[in-house]
């Protein structure tokens, strides 16, 4: 286990490198030809130059994230029930598939894959998002616990609309890498695929831009959201009720993740309001529950940057196997072939 231990250390410190060293290259191609500029860095002031301290910030923000919140985990559940156990237990192929994409985001290589999949237009588009949708409604609020409020019931309300779109028949073959985790880890909320991290980028810049909290407001929302979405995909249980008034918890995240068909589309949200607004919320039980989905060796195959491109490929419908659709209504549900199934 030390040299395993060891190991994930030796990537991660080798991704957080790369991923500072691709941004300096590409300050220097955007020095040498600033048009491309646009396409490359989401930067509302103008400026390309690189600094090692702005490099840094988001791998090792996300770095600090996970590593507290597998602490948190292993000191709720006991190191033998936590994810840090699994993860460095090198058996579970779905684990494997996890650390994959944490390794990913970390490097970069997911903003860069999203970039291939967008042909290139990501970052053009959530500027020009931000070029015309720019109000800065939240100039007139002065209170920054208010300016918070207000940001954390929109944020909540458009990642609400972004999972349940994932949810649809149109983008979930996209969406089945993430619920093709058949356990709960804390790392399991950086299993996107590209295209879901394209759609989730345009979507989250419409409220950023629309509203222009202040900085600090901003960062403290998305500090706290990080760490939810990483608690949230565990097996922490809360105890008392008033936690499921509020939020929705991991024992409500899991009944999201369930295999169980009058589990499908329910608990979408983080907050419960917008689920018992729209309907969708389903109160959680304390049951063992099994997680993943239909055919769920191809998105945790030792393949794993293959199978990128192949979910692409039934997601156009020009593999070997046709999507499985998503129905709404578990009642509707065809017998002879469940959506999912736990391997």
């Amino acid at each position: 286990m030390t040299k395993r231990i060891a190991l994930l250390a030796s990537v991660w410190l080798m991704s957080i490198a790369s991923y500072v060293a691709g941004v300096y290259v590409l300050c220097l191609i955007v020095d040498r030809y600033p048009s491309i500029g646009h396409f490359v860095f989401v930067d509302t002031h103008g400026s390309n130059e690189f600094s090692l301290k702005g490099a840094l910030i988001q791998p090792t923000a996300f770095l600090a994230v996970i590593l507290f919140s597998l602490a948190i985990e292993a000191f709720c559940l006991g190191f033998e029930d936590s994810a840090i156990k699994r993860l460095l237990d090198g058996r579970s192929h779905s684990a494997k598939v996890d650390v994959f994409y944490v390794t990913l985001k970390l490097f970069g290589g997911i903003n860069v894959m999203a970039l291939m999949f967008s042909f290139g237009t990501l970052f053009w588009a959530v500027n020009k998002i931000h070029q015309y949708v720019d109000c800065d409604v939240l100039q007139y609020v002065h209170s920054n616990v208010l300016q918070f409020l207000i940001v954390y019931a929109i944020n909540t309300l458009v990642a609400y609309w972004h999972h349940r779109i994932m949810h649809t028949k149109w983008m979930w073959e996209i969406h089945k890498v993430h619920h093709a985790a058949e356990e709960m880890n804390v790392v399991t909320p950086l299993r996107n695929h590209p295209i879901d991290h394209i759609i989730g980028s345009l979507m989250n810049a419409v409220p950023v831009a629309l509203l222009g909290a202040r900085p600090q407001v901003v960062i403290v929302y998305y500090a706290i959201n990080m760490v939810y979405q990483s608690l949230v995909h565990s097996e922490i249980v809360l105890k008392g009720k008033w936690w499921d008034w509020i939020w929705i918890t991991p024992s409500a995240h899991r009944i999201h993740h369930s295999d169980r068909p009058e589990h499908f589309d329910r608990n979408f949200g983080i907050v419960t309001f917008w689920d018992k607004v729209f309907g969708t919320y389903m109160t959680p039980t304390d049951e063992k529950l099994k997680y993943g989905v239909y055919n769920g060796e191809l998105f945790n195959s030792p393949n794993k940057l293959r199978e990128i491109f192949a979910n692409v490929r039934r997601w156009l419908g020009e593999g070997s196997e046709p999507p499985a659709p998503r129905i709404a209504h578990p009642a509707a549900l065809p017998t002879e072939q469940p959506l999912r199934k736990s391997a």
